[in-house]
């Protein structure tokens, strides 16, 4: 019938009421009534309550790390980038002196690893993302169009599908 509350005092389980810690409260009486009588308050959180705040924490703490070290392959793909305008340079210079750039090998195993699996999660959300950005513009232009009250290049029922497809995709788990 009642639960403890993290922040102090009880929840009433049937109304989901918070009943704050004073003798004054005529809720609070009726549960130090009720403890009297032999029961005892389900704890603040459940067994599972627990788990998903802690698998909710680890997911986090992955979604962190995954974000950092994507960070720093794109850093390493940047300069991969670069090595390649250098050594295509060179080459165009009639091929003396031909540089590998260090980043290049670094940045394409990064890639390789993120692409590969390493972090499936991180990139499935990016390619959801970037399914989802290729979509926003039309809905945009059909928004600006509708609120300027000119002709529209998509149809009420085209940009009813643009919204479902977005919406299929960001209910999407990942």
């Amino acid at each position: 019938m009642y639960k403890r509350s993290i922040q102090g005092g009880v929840i009433r389980k049937t109304d989901n009421a918070t009943i704050p810690e004073s003798m004054e409260n005529s809720d609070w009486r009726a549960y130090q009534h009720w403890l009297a009588s032999g029961n005892t308050p389900d704890p603040a959180q459940s067994t599972e309550e627990i788990e998903a705040e802690k698998w909710t924490a680890i997911a986090a703490r992955r979604d962190r790390y995954a974000a950092e070290h994507a960070q720093d392959a794109v850093e390493a793909q940047v300069g991969k980038d670069a090595g390649y305008a250098e050594t295509t340079s060179s080459r165009l210079d009639g091929g003396a002196n031909v540089q590998e750039h260090p980043a290049q090998d670094a940045g394409q195993q990064a890639v390789n690893s993120a692409a590969s699996g390493m972090f499936p999660a991180v990139v499935a959300r990016f390619q959801r993302d970037q399914l989802i950005d290729a979509l926003q513009w039309r809905i945009a232009r059909y928004r600006r169009q509708t609120a300027a009250a000119v002709a529209t290049d998509d149809t009420a029922a085209a940009y009813s599908v643009l919204m479902a497809c977005v919406q299929v995709l960001r209910d999407t788990p990942i």
